[in-house]
């Protein structure tokens, strides 16, 4: 009698489970791979600071900031809204094409120090940066200012726009707090760095992935040594009209991870140019915002918080916003803002500048709704000179040349 089909022995080949479920099959091969990575860590002999990065606007600026041949008394921070009046109105005022992907010094804030402060002698640094939020500001002031890299005075500029924007993530999603995050000795607590608990989630699971977590790493140093094997090849192929750098090329840089030499270059002759981009208010001005509002806040006051703990003092600086703005702003917006800044500025026993009232701007001082040309740059930047130059504390913070005689006795006192 022929035995059943259900009395067939199965089939228990080795492999067999595996051919059925192919997922399961890839999950153990990537868990396993992952396993591996973590035990061995390829990159674990590496120092991570000799690790390529990207050179993005935050790493052209610490570059020049760290220099050990440039030390910088004054140093102004802020988002593209103070970023454009300071990189056009130098161009303007030194009559002259400035690169601000290298060339990060304002004189005309040194000057405008200067008239109202003789014999003051300041080096200013503009540290604006696109998009940038005090979280970011707090990465700056605590990556960077150590030893004899610490400023004497901050110009520290907010906008609305800066302490809330609709179109923004959690700090730690910021390009320039990703790459700054990576010189600090202490990283802030999580929680307000991504304060939605989604977030976290999510970043513990890619840290528990190698390929993941050091992702950026492994691509940057294959990207270089792709380089350095094509580089021969590459300078011997005709250069190509589209590689030049077109006015579009310039306007979508704001948002690259990776800048170079020439890409922005402010000219003292450009012809005046408006944008409306009233759509792009509206969108980072849709609503309040309240919970990322309170989260900036706090990383306002651990800005000023460190800045007193360093021995730098600090003007807090309202910026211009134009009617626009206001206008598109939900009702209460804008006073929430001025109060806060203000409140934080007697609190830390700053400085305060309200930029927006000192001195009068029309549209023809801006390029769109929040950023201002050349002539509308230099007009906030003598604003904020004078008013350090006014505030005695501020000026005595700043280096002062030194007289015939007080150099005398000096190198009297020397011998």
């Amino acid at each position: 009698m022929p035995s059943s089909d259900c009395n067939k022995p199965l089939n228990r080949q080795p492999g067999s489970i595996f051919r059925r479920l192919p997922i399961l099959s890839a999950l153990l091969i990537v868990l396993a791979v992952n396993l591996l990575l973590v035990a061995f860590n390829p990159l674990q002999k590496i120092d991570p600071d000799s690790l390529p990065v990207g050179h993005g606007w935050a790493w052209w600026a610490a570059n020049e900031y760290q220099k050990p041949d440039k030390q910088f008394d004054v140093v102004v921070f802020g988002s593209s809204a103070m970023m454009h009046p300071l990189w056009l109105g130098e161009a303007t005022y030194r009559n002259e094409d400035v690169d601000l992907v290298v060339d990060h010094r304002s004189r005309c804030l040194e000057d405008a120090i200067k008239e109202g402060a003789p014999g003051a002698q300041p080096n200013c640094f503009n540290f604006a940066m696109p998009g940038a939020m005090p979280s970011d500001d707090y990465m700056i002031i605590n990556a960077l200012f150590k030893d004899n890299k610490i400023p004497k005075l901050i110009v520290l500029t907010l906008h609305p726009r800066d302490l809330m924007d609709n179109t923004f993530g959690a700090a730690a999603t910021s390009r320039h707090y990703k790459y700054l995050s990576r010189l600090l000795d202490e990283k802030p607590p999580l929680e307000l760095a991504m304060p939605e608990l989604w977030r976290r989630i999510v970043y513990y699971l890619e840290q528990s992935v190698f390929v993941k977590s050091k992702n950026h790493d492994l691509q940057l140093l294959a990207s270089e040594q792709i380089r350095s094997y094509l580089k021969p090849i590459l300078l011997q192929i005709p250069k190509c009209k589209l590689d030049d750098k077109a006015n579009e090329d310039r306007k979508l840089a704001i948002y690259v991870d990776e800048l170079q030499k020439g890409v922005w270059v402010a000219h003292p002759t450009a012809p005046y140019n408006f944008i409306e981009a009233i759509d792009d208010c509206r969108r980072r001005f849709k609503k309040s915002n309240q919970e990322q509002f309170e989260n900036q806040k706090t990383w306002l006051k651990l800005c000023l918080e460190s800045c007193k703990q360093k021995g730098i003092k600090v003007i807090i600086v309202n910026t211009p916003v134009t009617a626009m703005v206001k206008q598109l702003m939900p009702a209460g917006t804008y006073e929430r803002h001025l109060s806060t800044i203000k409140s934080a500025a007697e609190e830390y026993n700053c400085a305060f500048l309200n930029a927006d009232e000192k001195v009068k701007y029309g549209q023809l001082d801006y390029t769109d709704w929040i950023h201002m040309n050349g002539d509308g740059g230099i007009k906030v930047l003598q604003c904020i000179g004078a008013s350090i130059a006014k505030n005695e504390q501020l000026k005595a913070c700043l280096p002062h040349a030194q007289n015939d005689k007080q150099l005398a006795a000096n190198q009297k006192a020397r011998m």
